[in-house]
C-alpha cells in the first residue's frame, strides 16, 4: 500500500470516527430532550455568544489550551465531550460530565447576562458542534431566542 493511500484511509477512518461522535453526542442531547420535555433547536437558534463560546471550545480543545478530565481525551480519537458555560475552559468526557454540574450560585446565574435569577426558573441550552456539546443557564430573556444582531 502506498504512503498516499495510507493516509487517505487513514483520514477517511478518522472522519468516520467523528461522525460517530457527533452522532452520539446529538442522540444523547435528543434523549434527554425528550426526557425533560425540553424543546430541541437548532444551532441558529441559540445565542450569537454561545456559538462563538463552543467555537472557542473546539478551538481551545483542539489547540491543546483547554484543560480535560482524568481520561484525557484528544482529538485524535473522537468521542462525545462536554463543556459549559460556567467551567469555561474545561472539557470531560461522557463519564465525567457529572464533574460539570452547577454548584448553587452558578445554578442561579445567567451564563448569557450575569444575572443573578433568584427564585426565577433557568432554562438550560445546550448546542452540539461536531462532538463536543456546550451547554449554558439562561434567565427568560436571554433564553428568549432573538435574530442575530438584536
Amino acid at each position: 500500500m502506498s504512503g498516499r493511500s495510507h493516509h487517505e484511509l487513514r483520514r477517511r477512518a478518522f472522519r468516520d470516527q467523528l461522525d460517530a461522535a457527533e452522532s452520539e453526542s446529538l442522540e444523547l442531547l435528543f434523549g434527554v430532550g425528550e426526557l425533560t420535555g425540553a424543546d430541541i433547536v437548532t444551532p441558529n437558534q441559540t445565542p450569537a455568544w454561545m456559538r462563538k463560546d463552543l467555537e472557542d471550545a473546539v478551538r481551545g480543545f483542539v489547540d491543546g489550551e483547554w484543560q480535560t478530565c482524568t481520561h484525557n481525551p484528544t482529538p485524535e480519537s473522537p468521542q462525545p465531550l462536554f463543556a459549559v458555560a460556567w467551567r469555561r475552559g474545561v472539557i470531560v468526557c461522557r463519564r465525567c460530565e457529572y464533574t460539570l454540574a452547577a454548584k448553587r450560585i452558578e445554578n442561579k446565574t445567567c451564563d448569557g447576562c450575569g444575572t443573578y435569577c433568584r427564585g426565577a426558573s433557568m432554562t438550560v441550552v445546550s448546542v452540539v458542534k461536531r462532538c463536543i456539546t456546550y451547554t449554558a443557564g439562561l434567565c427568560d430573556d436571554c433564553a428568549d431566542p432573538k435574530p442575530d444582531g438584536q
